[in-house]
């Protein structure tokens, strides 16, 4: 199992490990956008995520990708600066720290300009817990921002950034690569099943329940349960069997 520092206290240990260990499924955009919004809500309940890729310059970050979810696209827009540079205030001050950035509108606003927080106010997403991680070389960084969280984040949180970041760094730089893009056997319009999804398909068609392919793939039955959710997601359907109807109709399984 996996060390975990006894400080970190009020977080769900289990939740963690688990979540930490599914993001060795993660392979594509799609599959980080949904493990951020699934598998981290159970210890980092948020609102919104926002997860960026980029070259560093003196005056902000060129984005080179870029994941959000219920980002509003009007604040989005305020944070890019001149020549297509990113930056956020508070990315600004962990350029100049390293460390994780805790950040409560109401407690912390005071310690910048008005022009910085008005955009950031009216977005409603006044509580941030944010952390990233810079290449070998310090010219190329991830950066990892959970925003709206129902309270204001604590020491307890720069902890947990600490232990998550470096594997959602590596997720994150593997969806990116070209190469990573799964084969796939179900592709309905604009949705594709991932590699394992169609493992999880292919036990869901045979009636195993999700501890019986958990056992069988050897991961958790959490992890199960969100792939499971997901399937049903993609295909379009409501419930396994339907899942499994269609997957044989498209000849997915023997």
């Amino acid at each position: 199992m996996p060390w975990i520092d006894p400080s970190v206290g009020a977080i769900d240990g289990v939740a963690l490990i688990e979540a930490l260990s599914s993001l060795d499924q993660v392979s594509t955009k799609d599959d980080f956008l949904w493990w951020s919004q699934t598998d981290v809500q159970g210890f980092l309940p948020h609102r919104a995520f926002l997860a960026v890729t980029g070259k560093v310059f003196h005056s902000g970050i060129k984005p080179q990708s870029m994941i959000a979810v219920n980002i509003p696209e009007s604040w989005l827009a305020q944070t890019q600066a001149e020549r297509d540079r990113y930056q956020t205030f508070w990315m600004q001050r962990w350029l100049q720290s390293g460390e994780p950035q805790m950040f409560d509108l109401a407690r912390d606003g005071t310690g910048f300009g008005a022009g910085n927080l008005k955009g950031f106010r009216d977005s409603g997403l006044q509580n941030v817990a944010a952390h990233g991680l810079f290449d070998i070389h310090r010219d190329q960084l991830s950066f990892f921002s959970f925003l709206g969280m129902p309270s204001a984040p604590a020491a307890t949180h720069t902890k947990l950034l600490k232990l998550m970041v470096p594997g959602m760094h590596d997720a994150l730089l593997r969806c990116m690569r070209p190469s990573a893009i799964p084969k796939t056997l179900f592709s309905p319009p604009g949705q594709l099943l991932t590699e394992r999804e169609n493992e999880v398909l292919s036990w869901i068609c045979q009636g195993k329940t999700n501890s019986e392919i958990a056992s069988i793939l050897q991961i958790s039955t959490n992890t199960v349960k969100n792939q499971a959710q997901t399937i049903l997601v993609k295909m379009k359907v409501n419930t396994r069997a339907q899942a499994s109807a269609e997957a044989m109709r498209r000849h997915l399984v023997l």
